[in-house]
C-alpha cells in the first residue's frame, strides 16, 4: 500500500509518474470519461497543413476567454462539404485527448458541421455590404499607381516585420526610390484610429506618390483593425493612391477592397508600387531599337522608290530635272516627317537618362556621407588621437595596458606614455573615484564648436556624453543611432559644405550662428542645439532641481510642480517642430520659451539652462508621436537638473 504524509494525512503514490507516463494515463481517463464528445463554438486562428491536416481553436461566442485546441486530420478533413474559417459558428463531434508534445487538452474531431457565419464574421458581411452600397469599393473610383514613383509612404508598425520586408524589396527592386514610414500599431483597440490618422498625416504631408499599407498574416480577429470602418473610409478617402498587402494571399480586409490596388503580401506590394530599375533600363533599350527599326525602314523604302525611280529614268537626259525635282521634294518631306519624330523621342530617351543618372547619383552620395561617417567615427576612435591631445596611455613594464586602478598596489611600477616619449612611473597609492559627468557641469562653448574638428579643420560630429543605450529604456539607443548619428550629423555635413571658402569657416560655433543667416545659420544653430540638448539628459536623470535653481523657479512659479505643468504644456503646444527652453533673462527671472525650427537663445541674449527637441524624430521611434509622454518622461527621468543649476550659476 502506499504510505501516508506525515504533516497531512494524503496518501502517497507507490512511485512517481514520468511526464510521458501521466500525458497517457490523462488522455485515457478522459476518453474513459466523456467518451465521444459534441461542441458547439466559433472557429478561431484555422490552418491546414500541407499533410492534409486542419489545426485550429474553438472558443464561445459570447467573449468568454475559454479555448479549446482541436486537429482534424486528413481523412476526417476530406469528409467536409465546405471550407472553414475563422468566425465561424460550427459544431464538433469527437473525442477529448491530450496533445503529449505540449501537454495540452485536445479535441480530434471526427465530423465537423457549419451552424451559421459567426459574430465576427456576420459583423464583418454587414460592414461590407454598407460600405458597399455607399460606393466604397466601386471600380470606377479606384486610381492608377504611379508608374515611376520618386518617394514611397509606408503605413504600418515600426517594429513589424512586415515593415522590413518591404524595405528590402525596394532596396533590391528600385533603390532610387525614398522611403517615408508613418509609424502606427497595427493591432489591438487603439490600432484603427492611429492608422486613420497615419493615412491622414501622409495626405497633409504630400511627400510621396503612392502609399503601402501592410502588415504581416493572423487571425481575423488579428486583423481585425484593417476591417473598421474608420480605416476603410480613411483608405477610400486618400488623395495618394493606396496599395494595401495585409495579411497573406488568402487573407481579404475591407481595407484590401477600398484600396486602389490589393497585393497578397507585403513583399508583393513592394514590388508593385515601384518598378525594377533593369525593367526601366529594358524599356529604354526596347525603346531606342524600336526607333532605330522605324528609322532604317523608312530610309530603306524611300531607297527603293529611288532606286526605281532611277531605273525608269534611263538614259535620256529629258525628264532628268523633273526627277530631280521629284527627289528633292521626297527627301525634304521625308526629313519634315522624320524630324518631329526623331526629336520627341530623342528627348524622351535624354529625360530618362537623366533621371536614371540623377538616381544613382542620389544612391552614391548617400553611401558616400555614410563611409564619411564612419570614417570620422574610426578616427575619432584611434588611440594615437587621444595621445596628441595631452592624454597618457599607462600600461606595466611588459607592454599589457592598465585599464582600472582596482588591481593596483603601491610599489608597482608602470609606464606612462605621451605622443611624443615615455616614463618610467611607481604607484605611490591607489584610491578610488567616483562616476562624473561626461561634459562637466556647463555648457562650454568652445566644447560645442571649435575641438570638434578634423586634421583638415572641418567640423566634425560632437560625441555623445554617455553611451548610446546608457539612456534606455527612456531612450533607446535606436533612436540616440538615428537622431545623434544621422540628423545630427547631415547638420554637421551641410555646415561644411556651405561654409567653404566664407568668412565663416574659420569661426567658433557660436559666432557662426550670431552672425549668418540662411542654410549656414539653420545648419549651425542645430548642430549647436542638439550639442546642447544631449548634455540636459543623463542616465538615471530626472527628479527636481536644488539649490539656487530650485529656489529662481519658485519664486517664478510658486513650485516645482506648477514649473513642471508650465514646461509640458509649453512644450506640447509649441506649433510643428522646434525647441522649449528655460531661460535666464538679463534681470536674472526665469521664463520658458518656445522657438521653432532652429531657434537658439544665442541670438536673443538669454542665457539657456534647460532645453528639449520637440522635432519628431527625437521622440517618434519610442513614443509613437505621443510628445506629452515623452516630454512628462524628459523631466521625470531624463532631465540634467546638475547641468541647468551649473548653466543658471555661471
Amino acid at each position: 500500500m502506499a504510505g501516508l504524509d506525515a504533516a497531512s494525512g494524503v496518501a502517497l503514490p507507490r512511485q512517481a509518474w514520468s511526464v510521458a507516463a501521466l500525458l497517457l494515463a490523462t488522455g485515457d481517463a478522459l476518453a474513459a470519461r466523456f467518451g465521444a464528445v459534441a461542441v458547439r463554438g466559433e472557429i478561431s486562428g484555422f490552418t491546414r497543413a500541407a499533410s492534409g491536416h486542419c489545426y485550429f481553436s474553438l472558443k464561445d461566442h459570447d467573449g468568454q476567454p475559454a479555448l479549446l485546441r482541436c486537429a482534424m486530420f486528413r481523412r476526417a478533413a476530406a469528409l467536409m462539404d465546405f471550407v472553414p474559417r475563422d468566425g465561424l459558428q460550427v459544431e464538433l463531434r469527437g473525442r477529448l485527448g491530450v496533445y503529449d508534445a505540449r501537454g495540452e487538452l485536445q479535441l480530434v474531431v471526427e465530423s465537423l458541421q457549419r451552424l451559421g457565419a459567426g459574430t465576427l464574421y456576420e459583423e464583418f458581411l454587414r460592414l461590407k455590404a454598407r460600405l458597399e452600397a455607399a460606393g466604397l469599393f466601386d471600380a470606377a473610383r479606384k486610381r492608377p499607381i504611379a508608374p515611376h514613383p520618386q518617394v514611397v509612404g509606408v503605413v504600418t508598425s515600426a517594429g513589424a516585420a512586415a515593415l522590413r520586408d518591404v524595405l528590402t524589396a525596394l532596396a533590391r527592386r528600385a533603390p532610387q526610390v525614398q522611403v517615408v514610414v508613418y509609424p502606427t500599431p497595427v493591432q489591438g483597440g487603439e490600432a484603427p484610429a492611429a492608422i486613420a490618422a497615419a493615412l491622414r498625416t501622409a495626405a497633409e504631408r504630400a511627400e510621396a506618390q503612392t502609399l503601402l499599407l501592410v502588415r504581416g498574416g493572423g487571425s481575423l480577429e488579428d486583423l481585425w483593425a484593417f476591417n473598421d470602418e474608420r480605416v476603410v473610409r480613411a483608405v477610400a478617402a486618400s488623395p495618394i493612391p493606396v496599395v494595401c498587402g495585409v495579411g497573406h494571399e488568402t487573407d481579404v480586409t475591407l481595407a484590401d477592397l477600398a484600396a486602389d490596388l490589393r497585393a497578397p503580401t507585403p513583399t508583393a506590394a513592394a514590388e508593385l508600387a515601384a518598378p525594377a530599375r533593369t525593367d526601366l533600363l529594358e524599356a529604354l533599350d526596347s525603346r531606342a531599337n524600336a526607333l532605330r527599326r522605324a528609322l532604317r525602314r523608312q530610309l530603306d523604302r524611300h531607297a527603293q522608290r529611288l532606286d526605281t525611280a532611277a531605273l525608269r529614268l534611263g538614259r535620256p537626259a529629258a525628264g532628268t530635272a523633273q526627277q530631280r525635282q521629284r527627289l528633292a521634294a521626297l527627301e525634304l518631306r521625308l526629313q519634315q516627317a522624320l524630324a518631329p519624330q526623331l526629336s520627341q523621342r530623342a528627348q524622351r530617351s535624354m529625360a530618362l537618362g537623366l533621371r536614371l543618372r540623377a538616381a544613382m547619383s542620389s544612391r552614391l552620395e548617400r553611401l558616400r556621407s555614410g563611409l564619411e561617417l564612419g570614417g570620422q567615427r574610426l578616427a575619432a576612435l584611434d588611440p594615437a588621437r587621444v595621445l596628441q591631445r595631452g592624454y597618457a596611455w599607462i600600461e606595466t613594464p611588459a607592454g599589457r595596458p592598465v585599464l582600472q586602478a582596482a588591481g593596483l598596489r603601491p610599489g608597482d611600477d608602470l609606464r606612462a606614455v605621451w605622443a611624443d616619449g615615455a616614463a618610467s612611473i611607481r604607484v605611490f597609492g591607489v584610491g578610488r573615484k567616483g562616476p562624473a559627468s561626461n561634459l562637466g557641469d556647463a555648457y562650454n562653448p568652445s566644447q560645442l564648436s571649435s575641438t570638434h574638428r578634423n586634421d583638415s579643420m572641418e567640423r566634425t560630429l560632437p560625441p555623445l556624453p554617455y553611451a548610446l543605450d546608457a539612456l534606455a529604456p527612456h531612450y533607446s539607443r535606436e533612436t540616440l543611432e538615428y537622431h545623434h548619428g544621422k540628423h545630427h550629423n547631415a547638420y554637421v555635413v551641410n555646415l561644411n559644405n556651405l561654409q567653404k571658402g566664407t568668412e565663416f569657416e574659420g569661426l567658433e560655433l557660436e559666432e557662426v550662428v550670431r552672425k549668418s543667416s540662411g542654410g549656414i545659420y539653420n545648419n549651425a544653430a542645430q548642430i549647436w542645439n542638439h550639442t546642447f540638448f544631449w548634455s540636459c539628459m543623463k542616465p538615471e536623470g530626472g527628479g527636481e532641481p536644488s539649490g539656487a535653481l530650485a529656489a529662481a523657479i519658485a519664486t517664478k512659479w510658486g513650485s516645482y510642480a506648477a514649473f513642471k505643468e508650465a514646461f509640458v504644456k509649453s512644450a506640447v503646444g509649441n506649433f510643428g517642430s522646434g525647441w522649449t527652453w528655460l531661460v535666464k533673462k538679463a534681470d536674472g527671472s526665469l521664463d520658458i520659451v518656445n522657438m521653432g525650427a532652429a531657434g537658439t537663445p544665442l541670438t536673443t541674449g538669454d542665457t539657456p539652462l534647460l532645453t528639449v527637441d520637440v522635432w519628431e524624430h527625437a521622440y517618434y521611434i519610442d513614443y509613437r508621436n505621443l510628445r506629452p509622454k515623452f516630454v512628462e518622461t524628459f523631466l521625470d527621468k531624463l532631465v540634467n537638473w546638475s547641468f541647468a543649476e551649473a548653466n543658471y550659476a555661471a
